[in-house]
C-alpha cells in the first residue's frame, strides 16, 4: 500500500513538472531550429566557394527524368528558334546583296556617264 501511495504521489506530482520542462526545452529546440545556420557553408556562399550549383547544373546523370524531358524540350524550342532566325536573316541578307548590287550597278552607271563627259571634254580641249 505504501508502494502504491509513492508512486500515485509521484505521478501527481511528477507528471505535471515532467510536462512543463519537456514543453520548455521542446519550445527552446524548436526556436533554436530557426536559427541555426550552418555558418561554414554560409560563409562558402556569401565567398562564392560553394560551387556545387554548377557541378548539378552541368551533370545530367543527377536531373530526373522530367527536367531531362524540360530540358530536351527547350532545346528542341531553341533550335527551331535558330532555325527561323537563319532563314529570316538568310532572306534579309539575300534581299540587302541585290539593293547593294542594284546600287552599285547605278553608281558604275553614273561613272561611265562622267567617263564619257570627261572624255568629251578633254577632246574639246585639244582641239
Amino acid at each position: 500500500m505504501q508502494r502504491l501511495a509513492c508512486v500515485s504521489f509521484v505521478r501527481r506530482i511528477g507528471a505535471p513538472s515532467l510536462m512543463s520542462v519537456s514543453a520548455c526545452q521542446t519550445s527552446v529546440r524548436f526556436s533554436t531550429q530557426d536559427n541555426y545556420v550552418n555558418k561554414v557553408a554560409k560563409k562558402k556562399v556569401e565567398e562564392g566557394d560553394d560551387e556545387r550549383w554548377l557541378e548539378a547544373e552541368l551533370d545530367e546523370n543527377i536531373n530526373t527524368p522530367e527536367e531531362r524531358y524540360a530540358r530536351s524540350r527547350e532545346v528542341e524550342r531553341l533550335k527551331r528558334l535558330v532555325k527561323e532566325l537563319d532563314e529570316k536573316h538568310a532572306g534579309n541578307l539575300e534581299e540587302a546583296v541585290r539593293e547593294r548590287k542594284a546600287q552599285v550597278d547605278l553608281l558604275k552607271k553614273q561613272v561611265a556617264v562622267l567617263q564619257q563627259k570627261i572624255e568629251v571634254l578633254s577632246k574639246r580641249d585639244r582641239e
